[in-house]
């Protein structure tokens, strides 16, 4: 073990679940809480009690007469590679093939943007489960009956986020043990203002079929049904609900503010 001291400040930056477990194990946090772990508390502060999360869903997936998406198949041939070396341009120049972001202020009373749109000339259908399996969690099966089979075909994928979460969920340690992974509770949706707002940049986001751009492509969705939503009608209000509760991309935050108390400034970090 080593100490390491410093003169002025410390910046720590473990991430939105680290930074705030990292706090409490130090004894900065909800005063009960430590104690409850023999923790010695050094400054009673709302640590954790502000988990927020910018999620996304992907229930916007078009089908595009088109010859212009990012398939993997493309993007590994030797031509497109040597293309990108020789005049940085072609697909391989895509930002990972986000070419559009958009916002959407639903809520009129709020200074920004309530949703934003990341829309990308490719689909998770394309890498084979990686992104989707490995890095989201995504069990095979569902993968299988929304993706499967449109490897190397052409499609647009709008994911619709949320910018303006009002509900908020808060993380929570397990024991005074650094290894031991803290209590998440992300409390998704618990505010129907999240929900309202959601459903609604979902389904501006359908009107881009009826644009002239689209049209031009001869762009229409899926059709796939989500099977723990098939009760409902595809597209109605009920079956985009449905959705967004079934799936959804996280994008954890970790806020910082300096808040005064009595006798000094002190840094309030909660995540």
């Amino acid at each position: 073990m080593k100490t390491v001291s410093a003169r002025k400040e410390i910046i720590l930056s473990a991430g939105s679940i680290g930074s705030p477990q990292l706090l409490m194990l130090s004894g900065i946090g909800p005063k009960k809480h430590l104690e409850k772990y023999k923790i010695p508390v050094h400054a009673d502060l709302p640590v954790g009690l502000n988990l927020q999360d910018h999620f996304h869903t992907d229930l916007l997936l078009w089908h595009v007469n088109s010859t212009e998406c990012i398939t993997e198949e493309k993007f590994t041939l030797m031509s497109t590679q040597l293309q990108y070396s020789l005049f940085s341009n072609g697909i391989a120049a895509s930002p990972g093939a986000l070419e559009t972001i958009a916002f959407h202020k639903v809520n009129g009373k709020n200074k920004a943007p309530d949703i934003q749109y990341h829309c990308v000339s490719s689909h998770y259908g394309n890498d084979n489960n990686f992104l989707f399996q490995q890095t989201f969690g995504v069990k095979k099966e569902l993968f299988d009956h929304l993706y499967g089979g449109l490897s190397g075909k052409c499609l647009v994928t709008c994911l619709v986020g949320l910018q303006q979460p009002q509900s908020r969920g808060r993380i929570t340690l397990r024991s005074y043990d650094p290894l031991e992974h803290p209590d998440i509770d992300p409390n998704y949706l618990f505010e129907k203002e999240d929900l309202h707002a959601w459903k609604e940049g979902v389904k501006l986001g359908l009107k881009l079929e009826a644009t002239s751009t689209f049209k031009r492509l001869d762009a229409h969705m899926t059709g796939r049904v989500l099977p723990p939503c098939k009760q409902h009608s595809y597209l109605s209000d009920e079956y985009i609900e449905c959705y967004i509760r079934h799936i959804q991309h996280t994008i954890l935050l970790v806020h910082a503010k300096w808040v005064q108390d009595q006798t000094n400034l002190l840094l309030w970090i909660h995540s």
